[in-house]
């Protein structure tokens, strides 16, 4: 039963942008009803392999039958059957009939010919601002649901929910294509792809290994087209940082909720630590340094690091100070304070600091995190309790769950041997 969940989760999360993509360009821009279309093909699909056993091609399968329900929708919604768009009948675009061969034509087409891609430039479109951008490929590129998205993006899942609603309907009323832009337009929206896939790696990193696979192939996947389609320094850096930070993706650490400090750096891939270090050399001696090339940076000297007591602390705070000045908002600066602390700052000091990033992070899970460990420094075991439990009812992920949980019992732990020695 298990592998049966894992094969269906694995079809989706790899197939369902391409066919979306596909859809909504063929029903004029209309994703709600291509998303729509996709479900209810997959609810068939449900029912009909149980019975007989999953099709040679399911991405195809799948694709024909959410494109004859977008057609029952039309012939539902128009008395004939017919409507325009942009200039191409609807009904005939949509019509299955020399399109879905038995040599698997579809499943050509999508192979062949990218749709995650257009998908991707489309959400990045100007007309949508840029938080609302994001949300859109979060959920349609990496299939996250509202309540993770908005983890990602530090808002409500309303807040998500109505951004969402309100971009499908931009896209879908100002018509706009679902097509790789010309090259001086890709340069320009890179960078909203770029947020797109480091966030969705981000939160891949958050999961148990098994429940991340998908999710990392599909960042992994898409950074390498990016790259083919058009390349920069900061697409260099953000290769170069998921490849330092999976290379210290070992089973046991990210399995168990081992922290940065307590793993194991024997296992560590270090040729793919000498090989993210070499990719952002490159990028940095082209001269535009951008915020990712920053992060690469801080990542790489974790990576580098024989020991997290023998951490660079000082340069880490160095260099969030320059991302600070090109991202002036809390979380660097969030970051930055827990590196002065680990640099052996005072913790009371630290937590003042820190204490002033509430407004912007009174919704973060990480901000009541720190708050715990600034506040066990400090030996303030009731105050640290309380940051924990909200640390913990606002953090989504199971893996910082499980991080959260492990710094908590090892504080009672620590406290238990401290007081029998007294």
């Amino acid at each position: 039963m298990a592998s049966h969940s894992v094969k269906w989760r694995d079809l989706l999360n790899d197939e369902s942008p391409q066919i979306i993509a596909y859809l909504s360009k063929q029903c004029g821009g209309d994703i709600a009803s291509a998303e729509d279309a996709l479900q209810e093909a997959t609810l068939q699909a449900f029912e009909h392999w149980a019975e007989n056993g999953w099709p040679e091609k399911p991405a195809a399968w799948l694709c024909h039958v959410a494109r004859c329900r977008l057609l029952d929708k039309l012939r539902q919604d128009s008395r004939d059957g017919q409507r325009f768009i942009d200039g191409e009948l609807w009904s005939s675009a949509l019509e299955p009939s020399g399109f879905l061969s038995e040599q698997g034509t579809l499943v050509d087409n999508l192979e062949n010919n990218d749709q995650r891609l257009a998908l991707i430039f489309c959400c990045c479109h100007p007309a949508i601002d840029e938080t609302s951008q994001l949300a859109l490929l979060l959920q349609l590129i990496g299939g996250l649901n509202y309540r993770e998205i908005a983890s990602q993006l530090l808002l409500s899942a309303d807040v998500v929910q109505r951004r969402l609603s309100r971009a499908k309907k931009k896209i879908k009323e100002a018509k706009i294509p679902f097509e790789v832009p010309e090259q001086e337009q890709l340069y320009s929206r890179q960078g909203h792809v770029r947020s797109m896939i480091y966030l969705m790696f981000n939160h891949s990193m958050e999961m148990t290994a098994e429940q991340a696979k998908p999710l990392l192939r599909q960042s992994i996947d898409l950074l390498l087209l990016l790259r083919k389609t058009v390349d920069s320094p900061e697409s260099m850096a953000l290769h170069a940082l998921l490849m330092s930070v999976m290379a210290r993706r070992t089973v046991g650490a990210y399995e168990f909720g081992l922290a940065l400090s307590e793993q194991d750096r024997s296992q560590w891939d270090r040729v793919a630590i000498r090989q993210a270090d070499s990719l952002l050399q490159q990028a940095l001696k082209l001269q535009q340094l951008g915020p990712l090339q920053l992060q690469a940076a801080i990542h790489l000297l974790h990576s580098q690091s024989p020991s997290w007591e023998e951490t660079d602390w000082q340069q880490i705070v160095s260099l969030y100070d320059l991302l600070i000045k090109m991202q002036p908002s809390a979380l660097p600066r969030l970051n930055k304070y827990m590196a002065q602390f680990y640099a052996g700052a005072d913790a009371q000091e630290i937590m003042d600091k820190v204490n002033g990033l509430r407004p912007e992070l009174e919704n973060y899970s990480a901000f009541y995190g720190a708050k715990m460990i600034l506040l066990l420094e400090l030996a303030d075991f009731s105050l640290a309790e309380a940051a924990y439990q909200q640390a913990l009812e606002l953090e989504v992920a199971p893996r910082q769950r499980e991080l959260l949980t492990q710094n908590w019992q090892k504080a009672q732990l620590n406290r238990k041997d401290l007081h029998l020695s007294q």
